[in-house]
């Protein structure tokens, strides 16, 4: 097989993150660790578990959540949203919540797109979203192997924490919403509850995933009215 120019290592301490589209409030600069990239306008103290600085937010799942799933997407042209999924996120915002996208994206690693090119994926994302009506606080993601021992890819809640500091989020009041045993297994990490959707992956991943989910459920639309049922969080 031929080996990938795009190798682990190039990418071992690389962690994503795409904030606003340009003239949203987004900034250009350095991020806490020097390098230069993008950054969000604000980076508020990190929000420690239970508490409250700031609102709560969902932190969504990508593929088989948001977006069919397509393998290793590297071609925006192949983007197909779930029905339903502006105006469920739109709900979301009018209830005071942030939004914030986390994603294991190991393609980059495996050599099938380049961080560029994620990136550029994830803006067209921010901008499809923002011509609905639905602003996204953030993407945030992980482009490593699943056995690269990284810090930073689901379930291990890294891009979570990263995001509350980054945007001042009251993690006791938060929720996740996803596919996959990942993104159930996170929600426990977090000490948040977890919505598990039958689209995408859901299904065959259920026995697993299930013992960590609050909530087992049809798709986005249906996970956000559990959300938004939640007498404590009203």
């Amino acid at each position: 097989m031929k080996k990938s120019r795009f190798h682990s290592k190039t990418v071992r301490r690389h962690t994503g993150f795409v904030p606003l589209p340009s003239g949203e409030g987004a900034g250009v600069g350095k991020n806490r660790s020097g390098r230069s990239g993008l950054t969000p306008p604000l980076s508020p103290p990190l929000a420690g578990r239970g508490t409250r600085i700031g609102r709560p937010a969902v932190f969504l799942d990508r593929d088989g959540t948001l977006i069919n799933e397509r393998g290793y997407l590297s071609d925006p042209r192949k983007i197909v949203f779930y029905p339903g999924v502006f105006a469920a996120l739109r709900r979301l915002r009018k209830a005071g919540y942030a939004l914030v996208i986390l994603t294991n994206q190991s393609g980059v690693a495996r050599g099938y797109l380049t961080l560029e090119k994620l990136k550029a994926i994830n803006r067209y994302f921010l901008r499809a979203f923002a011509r609905r009506g639905v602003r996204i606080d953030g993407i945030y993601f992980c482009p490593h192997l699943p056995d690269a021992r990284c810090a930073c890819r689901k379930p291990k809640p890294t891009l979570a924490l990263r995001a509350a500091r980054d945007l001042g989020i009251d993690l006791k009041r938060s929720f996740v919403i996803g596919d996959q045993w990942t993104d159930m297994k996170l929600s426990a990490n977090l000490g948040v509850p977890g919505v598990l959707v039958m689209t995408g992956a859901g299904r065959s991943v259920r026995r697993k995933a299930g013992p960590f989910a609050a909530k087992i459920t049809s798709h986005l639309r249906t996970a956000v009215g559990w959300v938004l049922s939640r007498p404590r969080f009203r």
